[in-house]
C-alpha cells in the first residue's frame, strides 16, 4: 500500500465514518495511478516535482 491507512482511518472517523477495505485498495490503486504518472512525466529528471503531478 502507498496510503497510510491509520491516517485515511483517523481523517474520515473525524467525519464520523467508516472506511471499508475496498474503498482503501481503490484509493491506494488511484494514489498509484498518479505516481506512476508523475515518473512518466518526468522523463529523464531524476526527482520528481509538483510539475508532473498535472
Amino acid at each position: 500500500m502507498l496510503i497510510k491507512v491509520s491516517a485515511v482511518k483517523q481523517l474520515v472517523k473525524e467525519h464520523n465514518k467508516q472506511v471499508s477495505k475496498e474503498f482503501l485498495e481503490q484509493l491506494d490503486y488511484k494514489v498509484r495511478k498518479v505516481v506512476i504518472k508523475a515518473v512518466e512525466n518526468a522523463k529523464h529528471f531524476k526527482r520528481l516535482t509538483g510539475a508532473e503531478l498535472l
